[in-house]
């Protein structure tokens, strides 16, 4: 079997399909809680992305199941982590949310984000950390961090800050909710189509992508990424070394479980 046939991997999360040669979707399936990511979503996430080259993809499109993209992270899991404490919490961003975002700018394949519904804290991350963003007329953005007193842990800052400028950056401190349209103007998304066309057009633009071959994509992409590594990784690094304490603080808990509508 050669690695474009071989068949894609069985998740309990996320579920991933061949869209056409070269092409591969993956989406999150937890729609129940809007696609929240829990940490075993994030490394099955990790696992899909970083498979996508070994099976001989050159593009992969990142969406979710609806009624929504991604709601950002699963509030219920995050609180029974932080109870454990700052040490433990850290680790819990690092290894699945940050490495995530890690696995999507390392991978040699290019990533595309459809962001079908609403993309909120580290969905609205996820979705730029990809290497190019569509959205559906419907979507909204978020960086809903900022209502939980958490930093964006997932790139948020630094990914809208490096595709919109410092024009977005009331995004980052207020929290508020960007339409599609209004990502579309701020420069946060790479195009906008109807509901209805939202993926069939990007896996029309995947394919165009793909036709390209699989070691040009791979030059061009780390062409493309070649002087962001260092300061993403030290944004990173730097979000880790406070998001424990914000995570395991009293603030948070209470926030969050204003959010789950619990007391």
């Amino acid at each position: 079997m050669s690695r474009q046939a071989k068949k894609p991997a069985a998740y309990k999360f996320i579920e991933v399909e061949q869209a056409t040669d070269g092409v591969r979707i993956i989406r999150l399936n937890r729609p129940q809680v809007r696609n929240a990511l829990n940490i075993e979503t994030t490394f099955e996430l990790q696992r899909a992305v970083r498979d996508l080259a070994a099976t001989g993809q050159r593009v992969g499109i990142l969406t979710g199941t609806p009624p929504a993209f991604c709601a950002g992270g699963d509030l219920r899991e995050l609180l029974d982590v932080t109870a454990k404490g700052a040490e433990k919490a850290a680790g819990h961003v690092y290894k699945g949310f940050q490495g995530l975002v890690r696995a999507v700018r390392e991978t040699p394949v290019v990533v595309i984000s459809a962001v079908n519904g609403a993309a909120a804290g580290g969905g609205m991350d996820l979705a730029l950390a990809c290497d190019l963003c569509y959205s559906a007329r419907s979507a909204s953005l978020r960086q809903s961090w900022v209502r939980l007193g958490l930093l964006p842990a997932m790139g948020g800052a630094y990914f809208i800050l490096r595709r919109a400028g410092m024009k977005a950056q009331r995004i980052i401190y207020t929290g508020e909710a960007v339409s599609g349209e209004e990502a579309l103007r701020l420069g946060l998304v790479d195009g906008l189509f109807e509901d209805s066309a939202l993926l069939p057009e990007v896996i029309k633009i995947a394919q165009e992508i793909a036709t390209a071959g699989t070691t040009f994509v791979s030059h061009l992409k780390k062409l493309v990424h070649s002087q962001e590594k260092a300061s993403l990784e030290k944004y990173l690094r730097e979000v880790v070394k406070v998001q424990g304490k914000l995570l395991a603080s009293a603030e948070f808990r209470k926030a969050a479980m204003n959010t789950l509508g619990l007391k």
